[in-house]
């Protein structure tokens, strides 16, 4: 590829990058809180997974974007959204990437980010080089088993295997878990499995096993569900992509096997109109224990 064609994909992809910040941090300001949470861990993965050419300036800017945009994916999750970063702190944001892939240029970064916690601006090229591995893709992002107070239940499970179509073409097969209440509201983090362990034709091995956060208390309460999305990773977009998904309801939170439908996408946080992946009889198979 010759120097103008990188130069060419280089604009294309900040023109991209700038675009998707907008969106995502519109629908934050208007409280679309679920949305806007998917679009920022959109856009962090592709910025994360970029693996292009870079010089020390871009390296550094992309590293404070993304521990930004991840700053303020945990206020959102942690519903503090006027802790820092603010909505008001996201729409300073996407000037800066007006910088980005450009020689001999100085940015001056909009946002103090010495408050954020554990951020050292001077490991940043060790951080980056973090953030360029696969780590996400490959080992997953898993929580411990939470400590039970109060007599209060707690419910994991093995995701086994899911059954689908042309198992073998996926590159690097993961679920993401999300715990949402009846308005597709998000009660707690989402987690991610390490990519699968074995693709066979029409089946996908995992044996990872998941711990929700959440007590069965509160998930009665909240009328909530479990959702996982089997995701495969696009090269060519460089994210991850839903294939389809699966849904554990309360009542079906009792120990045991399980065989789960498969649904099409997109994703129905509502659980109102469900249609199904596939007229054979394919399902995710996870091992669920209540204790």
């Amino acid at each position: 590829m010759s120097e103008a064609e990188d130069i060419h994909d280089q604009v294309r992809l900040r023109d991209s990058w700038t675009k998707a910040l907008v969106a995502y941090v519109k629908a934050d300001v208007w409280g679309q809180v679920v949305e806007a949470i998917e679009g920022y861990e959109n856009l962090t993965m592709s910025i994360r997974t970029y693996n292009g050419k870079a010089t020390a300036s871009d390296k550094l800017l992309l590293h404070r974007l993304v521990s930004v945009i991840s700053a303020r994916c945990e206020t959102l999750i942690s519903e503090t959204p006027d802790g820092f970063p603010s909505k008001e702190d996201m729409n300073k944001l996407a000037p800066s990437l007006l910088y980005l892939f450009k020689p001999n240029t100085q940015n001056d970064f909009p946002l103090d980010l010495s408050i954020l916690p554990n951020y050292l601006e001077e490991d940043f090229e060790s951080k980056l080089s973090e953030l360029e591995s696969t780590i996400l893709v490959n080992k997953g992002l898993l929580m411990p088993r939470p400590v039970a107070l109060n007599g209060e239940r707690f419910v994991s499970f093995q995701i086994a295997s899911i059954g689908i179509k042309d198992a073998e073409t996926f590159e690097a097969p993961v679920f993401k878990i999300s715990v949402l209440d009846t308005k597709g509201n998000l009660l707690e983090p989402k987690q991610e499995t390490p990519v699968a362990e074995k693709q066979l034709r029409y089946r996908v091995d995992f044996n990872s096993v998941v711990h929700i956060q959440t007590p069965i208390s509160q998930l009665e309460g909240a009328d909530a569900a479990i959702f996982i999305e089997f995701a495969h990773f696009k090269s060519k977009k460089k994210k991850l992509s839903t294939k389809c998904w699966s849904l554990l309801e309360i009542d079906e939170l009792t120990t045991g096997e399980k065989l789960l439908e498969i649904y099409m996408k997109p994703v129905e946080k509502t659980r109102r109109k469900l249609k199904l992946f596939s007229q054979k009889k394919l399902y995710t198979r996870i091992k669920l224990v209540v204790e």
